[in-house]
């Protein structure tokens, strides 16, 4: 053998090897998409070796008469590698298979189920939620109850939900009820497990909000503990077999299990004996066989994991599960168990919510807990999902309710107020802005019930005000002024803070006295936001404001010399910016600047200094902490 193909053979087989214990190599040759062929080739190798390895020994012990003896030893080599896939992958067929041998339908609709229990899989704080005062009832429970397609809805949970049913399993039993009031539900994430036509009308139903309307109306939503026999109808859904091992840990072992199963099982509760008997099971089972034949192929995984395994093929029988997509779960419930799940309309011409929410303005008091509710849900998802955002409406609404001061400012309305600024009257910015600003001074307090904490109302309506235009703010110099001198807006509303700008050198002072009411926080002031908080906010208005706040310089220049200001981090990089806008000289910028960066190579330090300067001079100052 010629040198030249000793090295080459060599070569190949170091490559093989490296392929083999250190796969992501590849991964890092095909990100630079340029490197894709090369990755290609250098995962193929240990496959290549592997067969022409095989072939070459075969190819010694042929006998030297035979023609085309490397066609045969290569034609034997396959051979022998397609033997394991052979003896294998019956095994893992049968195992497979035998999971869904107990699959049947013997259901018969109508189910007539007046009372419907769900067991999910996936609920693993289902009591504790429960105990902590939350609805457990998910989007299916909400629209069963909602429609009319059960009276009761259990939910009840387990780690394998796939156990024998007992009857006597604790449950969480919904329903709704009339009464006089009601306490609103208090969902910990909202619900979401179905899917609908976006065609139709119901996909903008929200469930949560028919609730609202619902409890407003009177009719509530009672949770108590009970047991599955008080179900007439179980839907099961879960794993009904995990795989062992993830496709990227299957590795070289031939016998590795890759059978994953996922079960949807149906039992009806019997009247005379409240046992529960079987109607109906499917199982969707996914595996990974070994391919025709026995070679080494890369899997790719999350975060660019990639592993040498032996080549494997996806199969699956009967696919299509809840796992799968929403679409099969929602199609399952309503075609196969005929439960109507799509929100019906109420009849009504227009928003329900917006008819309901005017009802209660025009009655001239203070929202109940239910009522509150109802507005709150549907102000958090005002404009989302929606290309051009909250409607004219919506403004009306907000402006409406925060002119009254029985009610809380609404969630989001500073989403509402930033999508207005362009197309709303300059009239009706103003008297909004008037309105929460008198807010402000007012101080309403709140009952628990309503959940509208006074700091969180003072960060809605600072954030609202930082989304109006400047010169609508600016109008109200005097309201603004009294507001940043309230404690509880310094701790709470530094966009309010910062939003000072537009007042220019009449906020210089008081933006100074922000400043040192953090300074007073001591040295590590950052620790709180009753100190960080006037301080940023104070320091970003003065930057925002620029050369209109330069009779600022003087005090900044000697609260900088007494070394009481942060120079570390973004701390350093706002006091710069801030310096450069207010038209201080560069050099002194540049020391604070470099002050904050010790330890840095100097001509790193200018670079980005200089960077920092082309910034501030811009239209669009790099003013944010």
């Amino acid at each position: 053998m010629r040198w030249s193909i000793r090295i080459a053979v060599i070569l190949a087989v170091l490559c093989a090897v490296a392929a083999l214990i250190l796969p992501e190599l590849g991964t890092i040759a095909a990100i630079t998409i340029i490197g894709l062929p090369l990755a290609a080739m250098y995962w193929a190798m240990p496959a290549i070796m592997l067969v022409i390895g095989m072939a070459w020994l075969i190819h010694r012990f042929l006998p030297h008469f035979l023609p085309a003896r490397p066609v045969i030893a290569i034609a034997v080599s396959l051979a022998l590698l397609a033997v394991p896939p052979f003896v294998v992958n019956p095994r893992i067929e049968r195992d497979a298979r035998a999971l869904t041998a107990g699959d049947h339908d013997d259901i018969r609709l109508p189910l007539d189920a007046g009372s419907i229990a769900l067991r999910p899989s996936n609920w693993r704080n289902l009591r504790r939620d429960f105990d902590d005062g939350y609805t457990v009832c998910n989007q299916l429970c909400l629209h069963a109850l909602l429609n009319g397609s059960a009276d009761r809805f259990l939910i009840s949970t387990q780690a394998d939900p796939h156990t024998a049913i007992s009857a006597a399993k604790p449950a969480i039993e919904y329903r709704l009820q009339k009464s006089t009031s009601c306490e609103p539900a208090k969902f910990r994430q909202t619900p979401s497990d179905l899917h609908f036509p976006r065609s139709n009308d119901s996909q903008n139903g929200d469930a949560v909000e028919a609730l609202r309307l619902r409890e407003v109306a009177g009719t509530c939503l009672v949770g108590r503990e009970a047991m599955l026999a008080d179900a007439r109808i179980v839907i099961t859904e879960g794993p009904a077999k995990k795989r062992a091992r993830t496709r990227l840990d299957t590795g070289f072992d031939l016998g590795a299990d890759t059978i994953n199963a996922n079960r949807i099982s149906v039992h009806r509760i019997e009247t005379a004996t409240r046992e529960p008997v079987e109607i109906f099971r499917k199982t969707s089972v996914s595996y990974r066989p070994l391919a025709p034949l026995l070679l080494p192929v890369p899997e790719f995984g999350a975060e660019f994991r990639t592993s040498m395994v032996w080549w494997r093929l996806s199969r699956s029988i009967n696919p299509g599960s809840k796992y799968a997509e929403k679409r099969d779960w929602t199609d399952f419930l309503t075609e196969k168990l005929g439960m109507e799940l799509m929100l019906k309309p109420n009849g009504e011409k227009g928003d329900p919510t917006i008819a309901a929410t005017r009802a209660i303005l025009a009655a001239n008091r203070a929202p109940t807990a239910a009522e509150w509710q109802l507005i709150a849900t549907h102000f958090e998802k005002t404009g989302l999902g929606t290309r051009n955002g909250p409607k004219k409406e919506d403004f009306d609404l907000a402006s409406a309710i925060v002119r009254d001061i029985r009610f809380p400012v609404p969630p989001r309305l500073h989403a509402i107020v930033s999508s207005s600024t362009v197309n709303a009257a300059p009239d009706d910015l103003d008297s909004l802005t008037s309105s929460l600003l008198h807010r402000l001074q007012s101080k309403p307090a709140y009952g628990q019930e309503l959940g509208a904490d006074w700091e969180s109302q003072i960060r809605e309506i600072s954030i609202a005000l930082w989304n109006m235009p400047d010169e609508i703010v600016a109008a109200h110099a005097e309201g603004m002024l009294a507001a940043a001198k309230d404690a509880q807006v310094r701790e709470n509303g530094r966009m309010l803070l910062k939003k000072l700008h537009v007042l220019g050198a009449v906020a210089v002072l008081l933006q100074v006295e922000l400043i040192d009411a953090g300074l007073a926080g001591g040295k590590n002031f950052f620790r709180e936001n009753r100190y960080q908080h006037p301080y940023i906010g104070g320091l970003e208005g003065m930057c925002l404001a620029g050369q209109s706040a330069s009779s600022a310089l003087p005090q900044l220049r000697e609260r900088i010399g007494a070394g009481s200001m942060p120079l570390h981090a973004s701390y350093g990089k706002l006091l710069t910016v801030t310096l450069i806008r207010l038209g201080a000289d560069e050099e002194m910028a540049f020391r604070v600047y470099s002050a904050g960066k010790r330890g840095s190579e100097p001509e790193n330090i200018r670079r980005l200094f200089a960077a920092l300067v082309k910034r501030s001079k811009s239209d669009r100052p790099d003013c944010w902490f």
